[in-house]
């Protein structure tokens, strides 16, 4: 984790909040995270998923 590289200002292999549960729906949408879009949505048994 430490020393960061010279271009980043954040660890990747940290745990960061993507959403609010009461945001997530089965309806799929985007959300970035260090310039990479993740997917996000609820399967119809209620989990979530992001990918």
């Amino acid at each position: 984790m430490y020393p960061f590289e010279a271009d980043k200002i954040s660890p990747k292999n940290r745990w960061y909040i993507a959403a609010y549960s009461s945001e997530i729906s089965m309806k799929p949408f985007e959300r970035s995270f260090f310039n990479i879009s993740v997917a996000l949505y609820r399967t119809e048994a209620g989990k979530v998923v992001a990918m």
